[in-house]
């Protein structure tokens, strides 16, 4: 038997919740929003690492509930059942995406986010690439070996890739850097994403001092108890 201990939990399910399913009301907003993205894109012609537009303002969900509590559901089994947590999370933004044939998106992490979730209502090409902690596999972790690999694995990759269709929707740690691989589709590719922090009471030990948290707004902490 092998143990994956410490490992990095990735979620993903293939829904049927595809682009067909959304109202006109729901399209319509999308549509809005991917006319920003070309705004966006004008701007940012000349960034040389990053071809896919971004509608950055922070709050699309909270134009679309139906498709907000969709991803909320998932979010729920990610926290509950994933994670195992006691408290409760707390959505702190969310964005929209479009990727043209052969736009792709630059390897990042989102800083201060316990999780993030990435939902493809409409996606025919590319793929989801995640890259380990430094570039470095489990084995790499304090020194570069030089290894030869019969076959790349969960234990053994720097960088692993996740096919996306259309409907498909992936949670992992905020930590972890993710991008895109190119668009090769004529079809446009969109993706709705949305980061997630703790709302609740957190605890803090170190060998002397126990502190306490507690998290009404996910950006403005209020200290309790030192």
């Amino acid at each position: 038997m092998i143990t994956q201990l410490w490992g990095v939990p990735v979620y993903k399910q293939s829904t049927n919740q595809t682009l067909s399913t959304f109202s006109d009301e729901e399209i319509d907003i999308l549509k809005t929003a991917r006319e920003e993205c070309d705004v966006a894109k004008d701007m940012r012609q000349n960034h040389p690492t990053q071809t896919e537009i971004i509608k950055t303002d922070g709050n699309i969900l909270t134009k679309l509930e139906r498709v907000n509590n969709f991803i909320q559901t998932h979010a729920e089994i990610y926290a509950k059942q994933v994670i195992c947590m006691k408290q409760d999370i707390k959505q702190t933004s969310s964005w929209f995406t479009v990727a043209k044939k052969g736009d792709w998106h630059r390897p990042h992490f989102h800083r201060h986010t316990l999780f993030s979730v990435c939902y493809y209502p409409k996606a025919y090409s590319g793929n989801l690439i995640l890259t380990a902690d430094k570039g470095k596999n489990s084995f790499q972790q304090d020194y570069f070996l030089g290894l030869e690999y019969t076959e790349y694995n969960a234990y053994n990759c720097q960088t692993w890739s996740i096919p996306i269709s259309s409907g498909d929707i992936v949670i992992f740690p905020g930590s972890v850097s993710h991008g895109t691989s190119e668009n090769e589709s004529e079809k446009e590719r969109w993706m709705i994403g949305a980061n997630y922090w703790v709302s609740g009471t957190l605890s803090f030990h170190d060998e002397l001092d126990l502190s306490l948290i507690h998290i009404s707004e996910p950006t403005r902490p209020e200290r309790i108890s030192y």
